[in-house]
């Protein structure tokens, strides 16, 4: 059976008027304003008749047919470009709120809009659509990739500290062991020696697994909970940088799920890093703050500085950055950077806080 137009079918319920108006306010702009000065001018002409037979100067006459017409004819014709135009500002405002990164935004339709109008604007709306399910596949992807890498980190973590870490640890204190036994012996004062720089080189060994595994997997995380994780951080940061890094807890401690936690704790640990590696700052500043439903982290340093717009397009830094805001999006946060060159940086991360536990009185 052939399929009959939206336009052509018979709309049940609705009169001959109104749906002879319906179409003529579907038709293009030129064809709505050819109409309307068509009607115009029959108009026109029939006044100038009329006029003729009561005004017997034609001149005069003709006149007045014309001024009245120019009355008519001007602001019927603003009215129609007006109305079939007047989409363009909706278009305008949706397309700016788009450019401040609201995707949500959609163009208004409109029913006495040209029809060009109209398929711009679903244009426009339809790509947009794409744009945000493009957007939502990204980032699953993106999520996927991101618990992949931590399951990656677990489970390297796991093996270095169980495995490696045990094995040098028995090997240290056989080592040990060896070079008392040794000592014993007057004789052999110089295989002492060896074995006790083997002894420290194994000691040290040791002490780079377990570090090693504590960055892939901080224990303190899921024993001790996220302030103790960031602190024992800070402190690792400052040691091995040989730079002041405070930390400070403001408000409750957050009762985070393990996912937003570990989020948190990356974000920290790469500002931490990019600050360390490309800021010259002289102090670093750590912050983790709950209030009004959020859980924010601020990472302040006093260094150089940069332009936030440049540094994420910009090598490694800028890709420190991008991953610091993918890991905030998959947990439903948000990274912000504050600085400008000259003014050092502010790194803020910001969640929501978990719910109150609702009381119940007897």
């Amino acid at each position: 059976m052939p399929s009959v137009s939206p336009s052509t079918r018979f709309e049940p319920g609705r009169s001959p008027v109104r749906r002879l108006t319906s179409r003529l306010l579907r038709l293009p702009l030129p064809f709505k304003i050819l109409g309307a000065n068509s009607v115009l001018v029959a108009g026109t002409a029939v006044l100038a008749v009329l006029l003729a037979r009561v005004q017997h100067d034609p001149v005069v006459a003709a006149g007045l047919a014309a001024v009245v017409g120019l009355a008519v004819c001007v602001p019927i014709n603003w009215i129609l470009v007006h109305w079939a135009l007047s989409p363009l500002s909706g278009l305008q405002r949706a397309a700016e709120r788009v450019q401040g990164g609201d995707l949500d935004a959609r163009a208004p339709g409109s029913l006495v809009a040209d029809p060009g109008m109209r398929r711009l604007i679903h244009v426009f709306n339809d790509m947009l659509q794409r744009l945000v399910r493009g957007q939502r596949v990204l980032r699953r992807l993106s999520v996927g990739v991101l618990e992949a890498g931590e399951r990656e980190r677990r489970s390297l973590a796991a093996e270095l500290q169980d495995d490696m870490a045990q094995r040098l640890a028995a090997l240290l204190l056989r080592v040990e062991l060896a070079r008392k036994v040794v000592s014993l012996e007057p004789s052999c004062e110089e295989g002492a020696r060896h074995l006790e720089r083997l002894r420290d080189e194994t000691a040290e060994s040791l002490e780079l697994v377990r570090r090693l595994a504590r960055r892939l997997h901080p224990p303190e995380l899921s024993e001790l909970g996220l302030v103790a994780a960031l602190r024992a951080h800070a402190r690792a940061v400052s040691d091995q940088a040989d730079l002041p890094v405070d930390f400070e807890v403001k408000g409750p401690e957050p009762g985070l799920e393990q996912e937003v936690a570990l989020a948190v704790y990356r974000v920290a640990e790469e500002a931490l890093v990019n600050t360390v590696r490309h800021a010259g700052a002289s102090r670093i500043r750590l912050e983790l703050e709950t209030g009004d439903g959020r859980v924010t982290l601020n990472v302040i340093d006093d260094g150089r500085g940069f332009e936030p717009d440049l540094e994420t397009t910009n090598g490694a830094a800028g890709l420190g950055l991008l991953g610091m805001r993918e890991r905030a999006r998959a947990v439903g946060g948000s990274v912000a950077i504050v600085s400008g060159l000259g003014e050092g940086a502010r790194v803020i991360m910001s969640v929501p806080a978990p719910p109150e536990p609702s009381s119940t009185g007897g």
